[in-house]
This record gives C-alpha cells, structure tokens and sequence, in this order.
C-alpha cells in the first residue's frame, strides 16, 4: 500500500508541478530517461528530452493552465487517473478544457511509462480551430478542408 501512495503522491506532483506551476525541472526528477509517453502524438514520447519540446508548446500555447482531479487511485505499480485541465489560448485569450486521463506505471516513484488519453479534438473545437461537426465529418470520411 505504501509504493501505490507514494506512486500517486508522484503522480499529482506531476500534474501540480509540471502544469500548474509550469515547473521544467520536473520532469527530469519523475520521468526516467527512457521512459515512454503514449497519446500524446504519432509516436511514442522517450524520456525527458522528448517530453520537453510538447511541454514547451503548451506552455506557449497556452497563457493559463489548470488542472483538476477527478479520481486518481493506485494499484500495484499503476496509477489511474481523470481530470480536466482549464486552459487560456495565448493568441485568443479563449477559455477552453481538456478533459481525459490515463493510466501511468512508475517505479519507486518515477515514470516508466504512460498512457494518455485527453480530449484534443473537443479542445480544438471549444477553441474555435475546428468546426464543432468534425468528429461526425471525420467518422463519415470527409475531409476538411
């Protein structure tokens, strides 16, 4: 019980700290060199150095950054969790949310690995970057133009 506290005590300090006080050098003290981040791209996220340049960018993209926790609970080596962040668009000043989660695996506290899954779509569509019919456009096979 003990490894799965601590677990998700890391877990929130991630999200506290790397988020919310858009602390850089958090990510080299819970992410392990080669630990890998799926979701949040085409390909797999490898160790700090990959993570630092999609931190970067939503820092830029983004003036403010919230995050609240929905559940978060550990078990064995795995941490679950659900939030929404509260993002300000730098460009447009639009308030817009992300709403997902994942399922994280650390050892001794740190990120081995980690399996997102937020809402970038109704993101972008609250953020008026993407019609609000998209996804059903997509799904018949259209494109966008």
């Amino acid at each position: 019980m003990e490894e799965e506290q601590r677990n998700v005590e890391a877990i929130r300090r991630w999200f506290r700290e790397v988020w919310g006080e858009r602390r850089e050098a958090t990510i080299e003290e819970l992410f392990v060199p080669d630990g890998l981040a799926y979701g949040l791209g085409p390909e797999p996220i490898v160790g700090p150095p990959g993570f630092k340049p999609f931190f970067h960018l939503f820092c830029e993209m983004f003036s403010e950054i919230s995050y609240e926790e929905i559940h978060c609970f550990g078990a064995g080596d795995r941490v679950a969790l659900h939030g929404r962040f509260r993002v300000v668009s730098s460009r447009t000043g639009a308030v817009a949310h992300i709403l997902g989660g994942g399922v994280a695996r650390l050892e001794n506290g740190m990120l081995q690995e980690a399996w997102n899954a937020w809402d970038f779509l109704a993101t972008a569509i609250e953020l008026g970057c993407l019609p609000a019919d998209t996804l059903e456009r997509c799904l018949r096979g259209e494109k966008l133009s």
